[in-house]
Parts: structure tokens; sequence; C-alpha cells
């Protein structure tokens, strides 16, 4: 009984370990960089290339603010809340992408930008590996892939 308690406890040390280095591997997301959405109350503060709220400046000053990007520079706010259906529209019209100078990793600058309340929220710029190649024998005979940027 006593081996299996141990062998039980290393498997759930080694597997939580394993999950804290993965989440954490700079190789998952983008360095110096954050994802943020802004509430909509404060969406008078925000401009293409920029957030101006004084709850900010010390936090953008901290980390040496690079540039905030907005994601979707022609997107509008939805004129209606719900679709049909019900269902609620996204709004992607507050999501900026944040660069930045200091060594922080993003992990250590999202709660600093979320304890000021402006944003829904704040996630690394995660990087999406292609898991396959199609197989296609006649794929490279798709001309318009490329000018489609596909």
């Amino acid at each position: 009984m006593k081996n299996f308690i141990l062998i039980a406890f290393t498997l759930f040390v080694s597997v939580s370990v394993a999950q804290r280095t993965k989440r954490n591997s700079s190789s998952n997301y983008e360095s110096k960089t954050v994802i943020l959405k802004v509430k909509d109350e404060f969406r008078a503060d925000c401009k293409n290339d920029a957030i101006i709220n004084s709850r900010l400046e010390y936090i953008f000053g901290k980390v040496g603010v690079v540039s905030i990007i907005k994601e979707f520079p022609h997107q509008e706010k939805p004129v209606r809340a719900n679709h049909a259906n019900g269902m609620a529209y996204t709004d992607i019209s507050l999501i900026y992408k944040l660069k930045y100078d200091s060594n922080d990793d993003p992990w250590l600058v999202i709660p600093h930008l979320l304890k000021t309340g402006m944003f829904e929220y704040a996630e690394p710029s995660f990087k999406f590996d292609l898991l396959y190649t199609p197989n296609d024998p006649q794929l490279m005979d798709l001309y318009y892939l490329d000018t489609i940027n596909a």
C-alpha cells in the first residue's frame, strides 16, 4: 500500500511539474508580447495605436511599452448586442497587441495589467503550430492557395 501511494504521489508531482514547465516555456508564446481585450466602458480611451488612461501610465512605463496596436483596426462595435437566435455578438474591436521592452515574462506582466480593472482578459501571444500536412497528392497544383496566403 505504501508503495502504491509513493508511486501515485511521484506520478502526480511529475505531471504537475511538466504542465507548469510547458505553460511557462517561452517556446509556446512570443516573448515580451501580451494580447489584451479592453472592457467596453473604457472604449473612449482606445485609439488604433494607443490606450490612453492614467491607470496604465505607471505599468506601461515600468515594462517599457514599445507599441500597442489594435489587432483588428477596421472593426467596429457590433450594432446589436445579440444575434436573431439570442446569442451574443463578439466584439473584437477592442483587442490589442502590446509589445514591451523589459525582460519580464508575460505571465508576470499580466497580473499588473488585470489589476487596473480595464481589461476583460490579458494573455501571452501564443504560437500555434501546424499539426499535420494534408494528405493530398495534388496539393501543389492548387495555385490559388499562394494567392490568398493560405
